[in-house]
């Protein structure tokens, strides 16, 4: 239905082996939202962002994706998963992590042509990818032989082009130079306005602010301490301080 939130979670938790990395979030996400998620490392920003993109499901509540409860057997479901892949897009802290191809530009075709979407889409597609992310010089090369900026930006390229509806984003602005931080803030702003759905975990309080409008605040025990829009969470020196964020 129309009012079906794009994530609902319920007193959701992940474990690996006997370490918790999170407990009992309880969040919805509406679609064309753009969502901060802030705390100290290690607290399990990253834990969720795998739980909403299907690739760490809940061991603990339920998280589910339009309604449907993503868990181990769900995500079997040959349509279900697809669907779920198609519409989420995550680009991992370390683009290393993402990359596979011999040539940034297989690297960006590989999403499409796996979606079954025909050579000339995918060929449109990848143009309009290396145009957005001033690729283009590079893209007969392989990605091993880029900086880490130029991964960054390749591994958005490789999300972009399966065109989701929701990026979720690990330290987007980790690895980048200042001006590279500013132009991905800059695209991201406008994907943003063209109505996609932003999920980011961030260290860069600097940068969020504006982009983000709502703050997730987690704690150092894996709980949410906040959930609040971005600006007051930011004005409040005194509890960022005591969450470890400044």
């Amino acid at each position: 239905s129309m009012n079906t939130p794009l994530f609902r979670l319920d007193r959701a938790g992940c474990r690996y082996g006997d370490h918790v990395a999170l407990r009992e979030v309880t969040l919805v996400v509406e679609p064309g939202e753009s969502l901060a998620l802030l705390g100290p490392n290690g607290c399990g920003k990253s834990t969720l962002l795998r739980m909403l993109a299907g690739l760490h499901p809940p061991d603990a509540g339920t998280c589910r994706f339009e309604g449907r409860e993503v868990n181990r057997e769900s995500l079997r479901e040959g349509a279900f998963a697809r669907r779920l892949h198609q519409r989420v897009g995550f680009l991992f802290q370390n683009p290393s992590d993402q990359l596979f191809c011999p040539s940034v530009e297989e690297e960006i075709l590989f999403g499409p042509l796996q979606l079954g979407l025909g050579e000339e889409e995918a060929r449109r597609r990848l143009e309009d990818c290396l145009e957005l992310l001033h690729l283009g010089p590079l893209r007969g090369r392989p990605p091993y032989a880029l900086s880490g900026g130029e991964r960054k930006r390749v591994a958005l390229g490789a999300v972009l082009a399966s065109n989701p509806s929701v990026l979720l984003l690990d330290e987007p602005f980790g690895e980048l130079d200042p001006r590279g931080r500013r132009a991905l803030r800059e695209l991201l702003v406008r994907l943003h306005a063209a109505g996609k759905t932003l999920v980011a975990a961030t260290h860069d309080l600097t940068l969020a602010e504006g982009l983000f409008h709502r703050g997730v605040v987690f704690r150092e025990d894996h709980r949410m301490g906040a959930d609040a829009p971005l600006e007051e969470i930011l004005r409040d020196r005194e509890r960022l301080e005591a969450w470890n964020l400044i």
